[in-house]
């Protein structure tokens, strides 16, 4: 394996927790979480390729579910405002940008992306690259998407590392040659832990 050179880390799950925030955005409105939340998966995918808008998702969400109250918010805001950070990755990215490039490598639509560094739910570091799927009409775990990122970056595989929370995603990762770690959202000082631990091997002082 190379010397790592850059890390890209996955927004949802990772930096963010966005299913605690959608299950409490169900709740506000008197709608079962497992059922909001196995509905919302279901468009996932095509939210974050770009192919289905969050007015629409809106549209659909409330057809299924007839919301007890109004949002106060369009759909999507309402969800980003319910949404908190993963304090001990954010404070893994600032004291790994010191060491490395770090860059930003997830499924989101533009519109949510621009909600959430709006209110500053990532790291606010200079990133080396921000590939973000709906701007680029491809979603993990598809080939394109790292492909993309790592042209961007201009580094071959095995100087890549990325940290995801989803195994589809880490193993994707590892069969396109890059180094790559799942995050456990659950337990995200473990992880981070881990992450810092592996790195170590390199002899950076973190």
């Amino acid at each position: 394996m190379q010397k790592i050179k850059c890390i890209f880390f996955d927004i949802g799950g990772v930096l963010m927790d966005h299913i605690t925030a959608f299950n409490t955005l169900s709740r506000q409105h008197n709608i079962p979480e497992q059922e909001s939340l196995t509905f919302f998966r279901s468009h996932a995918d095509d939210i974050d390729s770009g192919t289905l808008t969050w007015a629409n998702f809106e549209e659909l969400y409330c057809e299924k579910f007839h919301p007890s109250i109004h949002f106060k918010l369009n759909f999507l805001e309402s969800f980003v405002r319910n949404i908190r950070i993963i304090q001990q990755s954010h404070d893994l990215i600032y004291e790994l940008k010191e060491h490395y490039n770090v860059g930003i490598l997830s499924n989101m639509s533009e519109d949510f992306f621009q909600l959430v560094k709006e209110q500053n739910l990532i790291p606010n570091i200079h990133y080396i690259a921000v590939v973000i799927s709906g701007t680029i009409g491809s979603i993990k775990p598809e080939k394109k998407l790292f492909e993309y990122a790592q042209n961007k970056v201009n580094t071959l595989p095995d100087e890549l590392l990325f940290i995801d929370d989803k195994e589809m995603n880490v193993k994707a990762a590892q069969s396109y040659g890059w180094n790559s770690y799942q995050f456990n959202t659950t337990n995200p000082t473990d992880s981070v832990e881990m992450i810092k631990r592996n790195l170590r091997l390199e002899n950076v002082n973190l």
